[in-house]
């Protein structure tokens, strides 16, 4: 893991401040040519898949994760 600057628990920090939840998986893979922490983050109902930079530690991107929330409102329709 020499590519990381950050360990995952400072990922999974700046993660949960960022999408205001909690983590609930993380995983360190390379994304469209860098090293990144992917972070799914638990606020609520809603999921959201954080990435945050590895060498950095600055959230990259922040995106609802639709697969994790759909299910649940497939059983209410």
């Amino acid at each position: 893991m020499a590519a990381a600057g950050i360990g995952m628990s400072q990922a999974v920090t700046a993660a949960e401040q960022h999408a205001g939840g909690k983590a609930a998986r993380a995983e360190f893979e390379k994304s469209e040519g860098q090293w990144v922490y992917d972070v799914e983050v638990v606020n609520g109902t809603k999921a959201y898949d954080v990435k945050v930079n590895a060498a950095k530690g600055s959230v990259i991107s922040a995106t609802e994760d639709k697969e994790d929330t759909d299910e649940h409102s497939d059983a209410e329709d």
